[in-house]
């Protein structure tokens, strides 16, 4: 077998320079990783920062008679419910939907660009919100995000640690990589959804800041900053939807059923202890 590949006066290692092609792929695919961790604590942030604050900015009177109570959209219990389940109804469709797009020969970073663009918009109808309707358009949208991203990140993660541990040659059976990047992303999704109500609270502080529409507005710029992000660090070839195997199409399908389900749970879960916590505080003085 020639090892060596033999031009007008140079010769090539084959060997060194599929080495060298590989370690390049790694890099490749860690890079990338990065980029989705940073994304998965971000998503984090964006479902439990506004969980401080909308009750009020729904129920709240749009002109209130007490001159300390802050101005809000004038809606219902029942509509501050719709506001609630309208997001984990977008997370439903976004991860169905994006379950069976993530096993066709679609690249995952165009749909996390999509994601991120829906986020963003949801964002400006959360912040501009003067009816209750725009704040409805603005949580479906945010929902349709943080449902089909959770799945792409699951997809991703799981075919490419594969490719990965076979690049490494790393014994199926013993290899991590795939369990150390999910237990990453459970990791930092939970420490940013535990963040993002103290976040909240610091930021209200600030005397500028519209306590009840700013988090529309940090929608805004992180989903436009990811999106940089994204276009500039995350790197996809057209070979990597070739490699795409049958159980990674069946991890995108449970996930689309899994993480909307997922979602809603901690959703009622973050919005009981929130309503728990608002009734101390109205009980206990007295």
């Amino acid at each position: 077998m020639q090892d060596c590949l033999q031009l007008p006066g140079k010769c090539f290692d084959i060997a060194s320079c599929v080495r060298e092609n590989d370690n390049d792929e790694v890099r490749r695919y860690r890079r990338n990783w990065i980029v989705l961790h940073t994304t998965t604590f971000l998503m984090g942030t964006t479902f439990s920062i506004v969980l401080s604050s909308q009750h009020q900015f729904i129920t709240n009177p749009r002109y209130p008679e007490d001159p300390n109570e802050d101005a809000g959209l004038g809606e219902n219990e029942v509509f501050y419910s719709l506001t609630i389940g309208i997001f984990s109804i977008g997370e439903l469709i976004s991860s169905l939907v994006v379950s069976v797009l993530s096993s066709w020969h679609i690249k995952m970073k165009h749909l996390m660009l999509f994601g991120l663009l829906l986020l963003a918009s949801g964002g400006w109808f959360y912040a501009l919100a003067q009816y209750g309707w725009m704040v409805l358009v603005g949580r479906f949208l945010q929902g349709l995000h943080l449902g089909g991203q959770s799945v792409l990140m699951r997809v991703y993660f799981g075919e490419t640690s594969n490719t990965v541990r076979d690049i490494l040659r790393q014994d199926p059976e013993k290899s991590q990589i795939k369990n150390t990047n999910f237990m990453i992303t459970f990791i930092l999704g939970t420490v940013g959804m535990a963040l993002g109500p103290g976040f909240a609270a610091l930021v209200v502080q600030i005397s500028l800041v519209d306590e009840f529409r700013w988090s529309g507005w940090y929608y805004v710029f992180h989903g436009t900053i990811q999106m940089l992000i994204v276009l500039v660090l995350f790197k996809e070839n057209w070979s990597d939807l070739k490699r795409a195997s049958v159980n990674c199409k069946r991890l995108s399908i449970l996930s689309g059923i899994a993480v909307p389900l997922y979602v809603s749970f901690n959703t009622v879960l973050c919005n009981l202890t929130c309503e728990i916590s608002l009734v101390k505080s109205l009980v206990w003085p007295l």
